[in-house]
């Protein structure tokens, strides 16, 4: 699935409602295509082209009746903004609330992120995911 290209369904919307807040899915994750195909190929991904990751979300149940999804999604323009949202994974960062905290929407001290942002964090956070993130349940709208 393009993530540059992707469009919802007809009367689906993935804009930001009025005070809302971001939220980053805790049981979905977001990996590297080459972190699969590596080991297998033997060799890396070319670095020109687009980027390939693979997202999964578990919708919960018992084992005889959990559900989940997993979609390949491939970029271009977006490749340095899906590699910092795998970087917040790694350091148990919720990409949606240090939106939610540069953008502003966060009140309480005790609900602002104890960590130092970087230059990075800054101008990826700020940004509003790609549609196609909302679409497949990594992150979604919570109106507060």
């Amino acid at each position: 699935v393009s993530l540059d290209d992707f469009v919802g369904p007809p009367g689906w919307s993935s804009d930001e409602p009025s005070n809302a807040s971001l939220v980053k899915n805790p049981l979905a994750s977001l990996i590297p295509m080459a972190i699969v195909t590596t080991p297998v190929t033997g060799s890396d991904i070319p670095n020109n082209g687009p980027k390939k990751y693979i997202l999964n979300v578990n919708y919960a149940g018992n084992e005889m009746c959990e559900s989940h999804v997993r979609v390949v999604l491939e970029t271009i323009d977006h490749i340095d903004l899906m590699d910092w949202y795998i970087g917040c994974e790694s350091k148990a960062i919720d990409a949606g609330k240090l939106y939610c905290e540069v953008k502003g929407l966060v009140k309480s001290t005790e609900e602002k992120l104890d960590l130092s942002r970087t230059s990075s964090d800054e101008r990826y956070a700020g940004s509003v995911p790609p549609t196609a993130l909302f679409y497949y349940g990594y992150f979604s709208w919570n109106k507060k």
